[in-house]
């Protein structure tokens, strides 16, 4: 444990002294950061780096009171992997807080682990609320110890890189406008 905790201590400060990129450090996961307006829906990309992985846990948390998540789907690095969410059938996700998700790769039951060096795992979408406060809102992303491993069932360590939602305010010409007579927005 003292280990783990000096090897991510002596990481940490090579990336504040050096300056480098924690991707090119070794395995990580990293959350896209974007931006959307209030009222839109945004894609946001959970991406793998250098990391030989052939099954994963994460949570993604975010404030609700900004975003709504409305689907869990597969990214580019492997078409075929299985992805399932705590959302998958919902009606609505609204009050949730974060999205966990459970990636398995195609042939991790053929004892493979990923063979590219990094991609999209999968994406999230959320609905950006309309009454959401302008600015960033933090996407977190977390996992326990044993929920990302190899096909052989080892635990791979993964650096973790949070993202964010950039609120933006909708353009004046964009804005519904309420209808005079009955007062319902027009789109």
């Amino acid at each position: 444990m003292k280990n783990k905790l000096f090897f991510a201590l002596l990481m940490l400060l090579l990336v504040l002294t050096l300056g480098l990129d924690p991707m090119a450090l070794g395995p990580s996961v990293e959350v896209e950061k974007v931006s959307q307006y209030q009222g839109k829906a945004i894609d946001v990309s959970i991406s793998v780096a250098n990391a030989p992985i052939a099954g994963a846990v994460f949570d993604v948390a975010f404030d609700n009171n900004v975003l709504v998540p409305v689907s869990v789907t597969n990214g580019t690095l492997d078409e075929e992997a299985l992805v399932g969410s705590n959302i998958d059938g919902l009606a609505s996700a609204e009050g949730i807080t974060s999205v966990k998700t459970v990636w398995l790769y195609s042939k991790a039951a053929d004892g493979k682990n990923i063979a590219a060096t990094g991609g999209v795992l999968y994406t999230i979408r959320f609905e950006v609320k309309e009454t959401a406060p302008l600015g960033v809102s933090n996407l977190t992303i977390t996992y326990s110890e044993g929920n990302v491993a190899n096909s052989a069932f080892e635990d791979v360590a993964v650096g973790l890189l949070n993202g964010s939602v950039n609120v933006n305010e909708l353009p004046t010409a964009d804005k519904p406008v309420a209808d005079k007579a009955d007062g319902k927005y027009i789109p």
